[in-house]
Parts: structure tokens; sequence; C-alpha cells
């Protein structure tokens, strides 16, 4: 047999390029997550730790709720930034949480330097608060200090605010309620923008300070 020209040796190349062609263009593509499992993990960095660090500390919701009592006595939802994860609703009735031991580095941070009010000025947009008044307190409280402190109910005659007379007086945390009560009485006595103007400059100064 004689053997064959170049015609047939060029036709006979030619079909083998196109089978091969064929049989890539029919071959199964690689699926994303069979891509993904073959890849070795990745080690976590240290901004994942920092999260999760955060989250044991904090609890998992960046933004913490809460009922609080504001003017004239009607309850609403109070919003913070977590920085301590309570049990069960001891956020509801425990008084002062800044030397809790479960306090982490961040939690301190953020109550120091106030950023956990941030989230209230949802509340001030909502017309649940306004930016300057007494501050709202949690219904235990309210009807706590209600019975025992002389005109601690007439301060929610004004509406409550995320910044007050009593705070830049320093009147937070650990100290006196009759005089806390006083001072804000006094504030809606003499309520007035300029007051307001004053309060919002001296909680500016603080926050710069601190």
């Amino acid at each position: 047999m004689a053997p064959p020209g170049p015609s047939l040796r060029r036709a006979g190349r030619e079909a083998r390029r196109r089978a091969g062609r064929e049989a890539e263009r029919r071959r199964p593509a690689a699926t994303p997550a069979a891509t993904r499992s073959s890849r070795r993990p990745r080690p976590a960095g240290r901004r994942r730790d920092a999260t999760s660090s955060t989250r044991r500390t904090c609890g998992s919701a960046p933004i913490f709720r809460q009922q609080r009592i504001g003017q004239y006595g009607r309850l609403f939802t109070l919003y913070k930034l977590r920085s301590l994860k309570p049990a069960g609703d001891e956020g509801d009735v425990c008084w002062n949480i800044d030397h809790d031991s479960r306090l982490g580095p961040v939690g301190r941070f953020i109550r120091r330097t106030s950023i956990d009010e941030l989230p209230q000025l949802v509340n001030v947009l909502k017309g649940d608060m306004s930016l300057v008044g007494p501050r709202p307190e949690r219904p235990y409280y309210v009807a706590k200090f209600s019975r025992e402190v002389p005109g601690y109910a007439d301060r929610h005659r004004v509406p409550v605010g995320l910044t007050g007379l009593a705070v830049v007086k320093g009147l937070r945390g650990d100290t006196s309620i009759a005089e806390r009560a006083r001072v804000d009485n006094s504030y809606a006595d003499d309520w007035s923008l300029w007051l307001d103007l004053v309060v919002l400059v001296r909680t500016a100064i603080y926050l710069v300070k601190h």
C-alpha cells in the first residue's frame, strides 16, 4: 500500500487537533468549591483575634438595647455600644459596671471615652431623646429613686438627653442621686437654648480632655 500523500497527512493532523479541542471543551470545569477545598487554609490574623477577644468580653452583638424612662415617664428602647456581656437581666438592675472584673480593655476604653453613648443619636433622631437633658434611667431605678429621693420624678417633665447639665458637672457614675435630681430640676426650671449650647460645648471639652 502506498504511503498517504501530504494532503491526507494534513487532514489527519487537523482531525486529531479538532478531536483534542472537542475533548477539552467537554471536560468538566473545576467548581469554585473544589478550588477552595484544594487551597491550604490561611492562618487567622490579628484582626480576627481582636474580634474574637471583643466578642468574648462584650458579647456578639455590638449594639446593646435597654429599656429607659423618658419624658413624662414614657418607656423607650435606648441604644448603646456593648461594653460588657451581662448575665440575664443583670443590666437592668446592676447600678455601675465601671469596676467590673469582666470589663475588658475594649469595654473600658469605650466607657471611659463615652463612645458607647454614640448610638443614642438614633434615639435623638427618633424623638425619644434630646441632645441635652437629664440622663435617662432604667425603670427599676426610676421607681426606686422616685420613692427615696425628693424631686427625682419631677426631672421627667423635660425630654431626657444625650448629655446634660448634671453630666458636665461631674454627676455621673457613683455620685449623689439627690444632687443629680437637684441639678436636673434646675436645668428644667432655667432651660434656654443658650444653656443647651453651653452644656454641649462643655461636653465637647470633657470628651477632648478624656
